[in-house]
């Protein structure tokens, strides 16, 4: 089981912050979960098609990281600065 933390404009738009999730297979990576999580509806694949960050254990990492039981991930936008 994993952690999943959305945050910013990604969390409003899939109206949730945060989730646990039973991964599938010892060789689950980033791109495995944002693939399964994008196949939930038309709502989480819109969102994840957009530029997204990802973070494994508070700090980021690229799409085939590799997930492990209790490892927190979290998804958010890129900042932005002005």
């Amino acid at each position: 089981m994993i952690k999943i933390l959305y945050f910013a404009s990604l969390a409003e738009a899939l109206n949730c912050s945060q989730e646990e999730f039973e991964i599938q297979s010892q060789n689950f990576t980033i791109e495995n979960l944002i693939k399964e999580l994008s196949a939930r509806n038309e709502q989480w694949q819109q969102a994840f098609e957009k530029n997204i960050i990802s973070a494994k254990n508070q700090e980021t990492c690229k799409a085939n990281a590799i997930i492990q039981d209790k490892d927190e991930i979290a998804f958010f936008p890129p900042v932005t600065g002005g």
